[in-house]
């Protein structure tokens, strides 16, 4: 999430966490199941997707060159989704966490939807 509010710099992405009112109430609309999902859903407009898609196509929107990794939607979405679970199961030991919670900037609390 902190990686696309930096890398979003139209404010293109809004963000709920998925156990809020309106995560959950997102999840109905879009007919997903309400139980815990540990994982990351997009919607747009009245379709969803989940996990590697939902990445690649946030990536879609993104400045810079992260757009060329829509690329990698050709992989069938089994292979994606393995490794998307390999980098979800890793990522802590990977990517260090910051000492201290950061302080979120006041122009990026306003694309959280409460």
């Amino acid at each position: 999430m902190q990686f696309v509010l930096r890398h979003d710099p139209r404010a293109f992405f809004q963000f709920a966490t998925l156990q809020s009112d309106a995560g959950r109430q997102e999840l109905a609309r879009l007919g997903l199941p309400n139980d815990p999902l540990a994982t990351m859903v997009l919607a747009e407009g009245g379709t969803s997707c989940v996990r590697s898609t939902a990445a690649l196509r946030v990536c879609r929107r993104l400045a810079g060159l992260w757009p060329v990794l829509c690329v990698l939607l050709l992989i069938p979405r089994r292979w994606r989704d393995a490794a998307y679970s390999l980098v979800a199961r890793q990522r802590k030991r990977w990517f260090r966490a910051p000492a201290q919670c950061p302080v979120m900037r006041p122009e990026w609390r306003r694309r959280f939807v409460s």
